[in-house]
């Protein structure tokens, strides 16, 4: 498994390397959504296009979030500064502590 893709429960794969990757794959999904599946005039029918809505209900969360996360950190620093840089930095450092613990702790017992 590469260090950007996540699974999801079910085996879910979705590849999360970066924020551009996010915003394609949710226009490309909702391109899905509301894509036109029109007769065709060939004989043979090409099969219909369909929306991968587990994977479209995934990515929206994450996609206004970081943009509303974007709007909210803009508004604050507006309004403090710098001190509101600190005040959104802190949380998000306290919670990067569990996962490099554990790494931490599973490299330490396996020697």
């Amino acid at each position: 498994m590469a260090s950007d893709e996540i699974y999801i429960s079910l085996h879910y794969q979705a590849d999360l390397s970066d924020i551009s990757s996010l915003v394609t794959d949710t226009g490309i999904e909702l391109g899905k959504l509301f894509y036109w599946n029109r007769p065709s005039l060939v004989m043979q029918e090409p099969p219909p296009v369909r929306a991968d809505l587990p994977k479209l209900w995934l990515l929206m969360p994450m996609v206004v979030l970081f943009f509303s996360g974007g709007v909210a950190g803009a508004i604050l620093f507006q309004k403090m500064g710098v001190p509101a840089a600190f005040l959104l930095a802190i949380p998000v450092a306290l919670l990067s502590l569990f996962p490099v613990l554990e790494d931490y702790r599973s490299r330490r017992f396996k020697r």
